[in-house]
């Protein structure tokens, strides 16, 4: 089973900011917060779903006992080398979030997740991380497996999802660029209310069997 942080409830620094100053100049927006009890725990969940991935579904495909030698990584990067007789070629990801609108609610369902990148644009982006990104972006593929938008095997990454990455935030924003796939449907028209509960009890009892 690939690892997911699963939080309820907690909004990101720029919803926060927009509803600060909707607050300061009197706009109610009459929104409501996101909650629903899980169907499969029978617990009550406040807040709108946050669900991350801590690291790239390709980390776990390498032996456990093979990572330290074959991966370079932290929570916001990683190198995956593969070595075939004597060449070694690495794969690149970095981490970015996804939010995808909820009906009448404020804060957006988000996904953490992580996309592939091109070594030119890796070493870019690592180049400018501590510096202004504003307009700078890239272009990956995601590497999570996430439940309801898996059109794949179980356990596997999402097929062929291409995807748009704006480097200018506190983490990447990600943009799925593929028209024909439900991901890209949902983060463009946002999730009713009864759709965002189905994909987060999906996530909450996910599994690989």
């Amino acid at each position: 089973m690939v690892p997911m942080i699963i939080r309820c409830g907690i909004p990101n620094a720029s919803t926060i900011d927009r509803r600060f100053s909707m607050q300061l100049f009197g706009i109610n927006l009459g929104k409501k917060r996101f909650e629903f009890r899980c169907s499969g725990c029978g617990k009550m969940h406040r807040g709108s779903p946050s669900i991350s991935y801590p690291r790239p579904i390709q980390y776990y495909w390498i032996p456990e006992d093979e990572r330290t030698q074959r991966i370079k990584d932290s929570d916001d990067f990683c190198i995956i080398s593969h070595t075939s007789g004597t060449e070694e070629d690495l794969d690149f990801f970095i981490r970015g979030t996804l939010e995808i609108p909820i009906h009448g609610v404020d804060d957006p369902f988000i996904w953490g997740v992580w996309v592939s990148q091109s070594e030119a644009n890796f070493e870019r982006y690592l180049k400018t991380y501590d510096s202004d990104q504003t307009g700078l972006g890239s272009f990956g593929w995601l590497t999570v497996t996430m439940p309801y938008y898996n059109q794949s095997e179980p356990g596997e990454e999402l097929a062929n999802v291409e995807c748009n990455v704006e480097w200018g935030a506190a983490r990447p924003k990600i943009y799925v660029r593929e028209y024909d796939h439900p991901l890209f449907f949902d983060q463009q028209n946002g999730l009713p209310w009864d759709k965002a509960v189905e994909i987060a009890q999906l996530a909450l009892h996910v599994t690989d069997d």
